[in-house]
This record gives structure tokens, sequence and C-alpha cells, in this order.
């Protein structure tokens, strides 16, 4: 199993829970993170089911590793309603880590906003392997009871001043969702930009790692092309050099052929030996 340098090492993954207007800890009861943020007990979802399933993990990448213990999931879509009250602009942080599968593409789902999608084919170990923590982070602004996402209104996002997000089943096993957190702020409030330079790494570690392997492979392979046209050459010199005289005649063809002619030799020999004796019998006679 290959364990990349920085997924050695976990991030400091903080926020400043002024600016923290709502989150809940999904799956799981209401605890205070190190960063002083309150998540309460789970509550707002329309269906699922709570898991404590990932407390036999240590989460990497993560000082609060119990936010990312626990979850809902369900083997269909489901909701959750987030209160949202005050106009402005906002980040959407969806909190996730894959503790039941050990390999990518066992479990990829997508997320709505209202009828828009803001976060599709998700795959949680594709980005950061089994039992480590990933956020999501969805930039939106909130003015006139409605929701922008780029500066597009999104429909069916806000029903009596809440914010209602889809975990939608995809092509791979149940959606599922750690925890939610509603920041006003910007993406400079959050900690999006270390954990984007952190996947960077990942993925320059991944791309070392591939070109590492190619370069062994193209090394196996010129050894092996090399031993066969060497072995080629000797089978081609061992043709051009011409063969002695004691070689061929000690060839096996040549020593089967030497014993036909021996056998039908000695049967000549015998068949003449065997006629004598009666001719001097007829000359006796006579």
């Amino acid at each position: 199993m290959v364990i990349f340098l920085s997924l050695l090492f976990p991030l400091v993954l903080s926020l400043d829970p002024k600016l923290v207007k709502y989150a809940v800890n999904c799956g799981g009861d209401s605890i205070v993170t190190s960063d002083g943020v309150t998540y309460r007990k789970d509550n707002g979802f329309s269906s699922g089911i709570a898991s404590d399933y990932g407390k036999q993990f240590q989460i990497r990448l993560t000082r609060d590793l119990e936010i990312y213990q626990t979850e809902r999931y369900d083997e269909q879509d489901f909701t959750y309603k987030i209160p949202i009250k005050e106009e402005g602009n906002y980040v959407l942080i969806l909190k996730f880590s894959e503790v039941y599968f050990s390999y990518p593409s066992a479990k990829i789902f997508n997320v709505k906003i209202g009828d828009t999608y803001v976060v599709k084919q998700l795959d949680i170990f594709s980005k950061v392997g089994k039992a480590a923590a990933y956020d999501e982070f969805i930039v939106i602004n909130y003015e006139g009871g409605k929701i922008k996402i780029n500066g597009n209104v999104v429909e069916n996002a806000v029903s009596h001043d809440e914010l209602i997000i889809t975990f939608e089943k995809g092509q791979k096993d149940n959606p599922k969702v750690n925890a939610i957190v509603l920041l006003k702020g910007g993406l400079e409030d959050t900690h999006q930009y270390e954990q984007s330079e952190f996947l960077a790494q990942i993925q320059r570690e991944r791309l070392a790692q591939k070109q590492a392997q190619e370069k062994v492979k193209e090394v196996k392979r010129e050894e092996i092309d090399d031993s066969d046209f060497e072995s080629l050459e000797q089978e081609v010199h061992a043709v051009e050099e011409p063969d002695s005289l004691f070689s061929v005649l000690t060839s096996t063809p040549a020593l089967v052929i030497v014993g036909i002619i021996a056998l039908l030799a000695g049967g000549a020999i015998f068949s003449s030996s065997s006629g004598k004796p009666d001719d001097s019998k007829k000359a006796k006679k006579n």
C-alpha cells in the first residue's frame, strides 16, 4: 500500500467560531471542536441512517477527528435544511471522510442546492484516500430571499429561511455527509486555500510516483530486450559458423544413417555367407 508523504502530516483546519452561523454533526451528538466551533446534534435531515462506523478509525488530516467519525447516509436521495436568515455572502462547507471502501470509484454521488448541482461525481477516496478528512466549499450569496451561485439565481434553494441541500444517489453506492457548516464570509475566511494546496501536493506526489513506476518498467523492458537480442545474436552466430567434419559425423542424423548402412551391410554379408554351403552341397551331389 502506497502512503504519500503529505498524508503523514495533519492539516490545521480551523474556522473562526464568530463567523459560523450554523454547524451540525451529521449522525452524531453535539460537540465543540478545537477551534471553538459548536456543532449541533444531528437534525434537519429528511431521511437516512446515522452511523458511527468511522469511530474505529483515526481520521487523518484533521485535529477534530470526531466530526469525521459519524455520518448520515441513505440508499436514496436525502436532504438537510440549514437555517439561513441574514442576507450576505456565505460559504457552505460540507465535510466528508471515506471509512468503508478501500479503493476509488466505489462511492460516487452528487450534491445539490435547490435545483443546482454544486458537487458532481464526488469520489472521496480518490481525493484523500481512506479515513481522511475532505471538505467541499460552496460560495453562495443570499439576498431578497434568493440564493445566488456565481451570480445565477438558484431555484428552490430556500424555503422558510432554510437552505435546502440534497445529497443525491449517484453511480456507485450511497450518498453521505459527515458534517455541515454555514459560515458568513468568503473563502478567505475558511481553510479552502490550505486544503487546495495540500491536495495539489498529493497530486504532485502521485504523478512523481507514477513517473517513477513507468521508469522502472522502461528499464525492465530494456533489460529484457537486451537479453533477447543477445540470445538471438548467439543463435545467428551458431547458424553462420561452419560445422566441423567431426560435428557433422557425430550428429544424431549422421549416426542414424551410419547405423542403417551398417545393418544393411551386415545383412548382405550374412546372406552371402549362408548361400555358400548350398552350392558346395550341390557340387558334391553332382
